[in-house]
């Protein structure tokens, strides 16, 4: 058996420690390389959409969403059809929403039309704020209609709740 004396120990603790000091020094020498991951889910979705008036929409969604450890995002289109009941109105609406970080917060916009069956309809422009959670969606927002119509029948401020049955779900690893 071989005694190292105290000299030899110290001698190659020093030539490590500093082999691992120039190691070090390379881009890559420790770089993990965590792989990104998207994720595209796609469903349709049912909801009601609450201001002056009680209306039901529904609808599909495409979602896409990049997965990372910082400043994850999420992205969606949507086509939605709106009916109300009491006052016999039916529209239409497309949408985009994005939702940034982890907070859980959405910013997005609508392009909307809506008729009563009669000579009164409107198209316009829907800007709202919203709160994701699962697969659950609360949207508040204002309808800015292009062909302002005083004898129609609409919601002009409104929140709206959905849920989105997801039916199809892709991930893609970067």
């Amino acid at each position: 058996m071989m005694n190292m004396s105290l000299s030899n120990k110290l001698v190659i603790l020093a030539c490590s420690f500093f082999f691992l000091q120039v190691v070090a020094q390379k881009d890559d020498a420790f770089n993990l390389k965590i792989k990104k991951r998207e994720i595209q889910k796609s469903g349709t979705f049912l909801g009601l959409e609450k201001g002056k008036y009680l209306t039901l929409n529904f609808g599909v969604e495409r979602q896409w969403q990049h997965v990372k450890l910082v400043k994850p995002t999420t992205s969606a289109l949507n086509l939605q059809f709106d009916y109300n009941l009491i006052q016999n109105t039916m529209g239409m609406q497309t949408g985009v929403w994005q939702k940034a970080g982890r907070m859980n917060i959405t910013y997005g916009a609508r392009l909307f039309w809506r008729t009563d069956f009669s000579a009164h309809h409107q198209f316009g422009f829907a800007p709202n704020v919203g709160y994701k959670i699962s697969q659950a969606h609360l949207q508040l927002g204002v309808n800015i209609a292009r062909t302002p119509n005083f004898d129609f029948i609409g919601n002009v401020f409104y929140a709206s709740l959905r849920w989105v049955f997801i039916q199809s779900r892709t991930i893609k690893k970067k």
